[in-house]
């Protein structure tokens, strides 16, 4: 039996078409003999791009090439060879990118963008009876630090997880999701900046961590 999976009309533009939620690339003129086998150039069209620095603490800093598709149609999931100056510099697969959308694309370590974090404890509270227990209340402060050696400046997102409650983040820190355990919670934190040329840049926060009494 024949099923009308979906009745919306057909969208057509030059060179392909949309059917519900799949996407044809037409390729008029084009025949192959059986076993032929052929590498098709099925739309060339200029693009906006622009680079992103992005950093989990405790692991490497990686840069970005986010393409943003301002082109009349999608751009399907598949391999990707980013050339500068006739020279390869990344190969990656590029997700599915929908028209108005953006992705990140070529991938590549950065070298001259550093970075590092440490806490301190600053004072601790009068200790705290909880479910039988003694915890003793450390309030702590944390710094991230990023130094962009680039003669540029870049943009960067940074990832952060503490542990921890009554957060107070720098520069319009995020928390992006916690996760409570115990008297303490698992907060993610998210920064996105613009560091000038030649700078470094600190930022803090601060918190209270529950911490066993026999643990001190």
């Amino acid at each position: 039996p024949t099923t009308n999976f979906d009745s919306t009309t057909p969208v057509t533009g030059q060179g392909y078409e949309v059917m519900s939620e799949f996407f044809f690339y037409k390729k008029e003129g084009l025949s192959l003999r059986t076993g032929d086998v052929a590498q098709i150039n099925v739309f060339t069209k200029p693009v906006k791009y622009r680079s992103q620095f992005e950093w989990t603490t405790g692991s490497t800093i990686w840069r970005h090439m986010v393409v943003q598709n301002t082109t009349d149609a999608p751009f399907t999931t598949g391999p990707v060879l980013v050339i500068r100056d006739g020279k390869p510099i990344s190969q990656t697969v590029m997700n599915f990118v929908p028209v108005g959308a953006e992705e990140k694309c070529a991938t590549v370590m950065a070298t001259d963008v550093k970075g590092a974090f440490a806490e301190a404890e600053i004072d601790r509270g009068a200790t705290e009876h909880y479910s039988g227990y003694d915890y003793i209340p450390i309030h702590m402060k944390g710094t991230v630090t990023v130094e962009n050696m680039r003669p540029t400046d870049v943009d960067i997102v940074i990832h952060h997880t503490v542990i921890g409650n009554k957060l107070e983040i720098s520069d319009d820190g995020q928390i992006v999701s916690t996760t409570t355990q115990d008297l303490n919670s698992e907060c993610k934190i998210d920064w996105k900046l613009k560091i000038p040329a030649k700078t470094k840049k600190e930022l803090t926060y601060t918190m209270t961590r529950y911490v066993h009494a026999s643990a001190k």
